[in-house]
């Protein structure tokens, strides 16, 4: 979107006084997206991503508008990034928010309009209308199960209503998951049981769509002893694909896989429910 130079009112978030500037003079030649990051300068002035884009470059580098040759340690444009960090930008996704770059590099982490891969065939979806893609795929290969739940009107709670996986499964998956439409409230939830590379170790963790919930994630065995953990869930596209790493844990709850089987006296029939609360519990 082309805009002129100039001041602009409050908007969504943020400095009234930031200005606003013409895209177009700050977009990376390689991504066509606004340089938010540290920026590479060719010796004609040329600006480029220098953590994404400048890195997929060919041997030598050179630029992409003039052709001049990048030299061993390329100029930074640090009067660029001020320019961008301090100026507003509408978002890309176009879902209304407006900050300023600053603001926009933390604002991409959370928007709830920013496309995300679907837990089961990894096409890119807008997070509203997830919903409407597993409706449409639950007949395709492979089959997208969705959920429909409400509201325990007693317990306050919505809860799988069915015991989902088994610990066993770590020898044959990398990760576990349910996906389920809150249909009272119109809310998407994904709950994952992931596995470490080793299969030593598992992590709970669930993502929503609209609203963060508690989510009670319970390890169980039919003799009745169990292990509970709690997670708060994040916005969906924020969800990781790769089995996950130590630095992963800030984000969820790992335990041992061996420790959870012991529930089960050996017999590795550990079955895991869960349930989501509004607020805590």
């Amino acid at each position: 979107m082309k805009r002129s130079s100039g001041a602009s009112s409050a908007g969504s978030s943020g400095n009234p006084a930031a200005s606003v500037v013409d895209e177009s003079l700050c977009q990376c030649p390689i991504c066509l997206e606004v340089m938010l990051d540290k920026i590479f300068l060719c010796p004609e002035g040329h600006g480029i991503c220098a953590q994404s884009c400048f890195t997929t470059l060919p041997g030598p580098k050179k630029c992409p508008q003039c052709r001049k040759a990048y030299g061993i340690e390329p100029g930074r444009g640090l009067m660029v990034e001020q320019i961008i960090s301090a100026a507003r930008w509408p978002c890309k996704y176009g879902c209304g928010f407006t900050g300023t770059g600053t603001q926009m590099k933390a604002h991409f982490e959370g928007c709830t309009d920013r496309p995300v891969q679907c837990p089961i065939c990894q096409e890119l979806v807008v997070p509203s209308k997830i919903v409407a893609h597993y409706q449409a795929k639950s007949q395709s290969q492979p089959p997208h199960v969705l959920l429909s739940i409400k509201e325990d009107p007693h317990s306050k709670t919505w809860r799988s209503d069915h015991s989902a996986w088994t610990i066993g499964d770590h020898q044959q998956y990398s990760s576990i998951s349910e996906c389920a439409h809150l249909a009272d409230v119109d809310d998407f939830v994904h709950v994952r049981l992931w596995f470490s590379e080793d299969g030593l170790s598992a992590m709970v963790d669930a993502y929503h769509v609209s609203t963060a919930r508690v989510c009670k994630f319970t390890c169980g065995s039919k003799a009745g002893r169990r292990v509970v953990f709690e997670v708060t869930t994040r916005p969906l596209c924020q969800r990781k694909q790769e089995q996950f790493k130590d630095e992963d844990t800030k984000h969820g709850i790992a335990f041992s896989v061996g420790c959870a089987n012991t529930l089960a006296d050996g017999s590795d029939e550990v079955a895991c429910s869960w349930e989501l609360f509004d607020g805590t519990f």
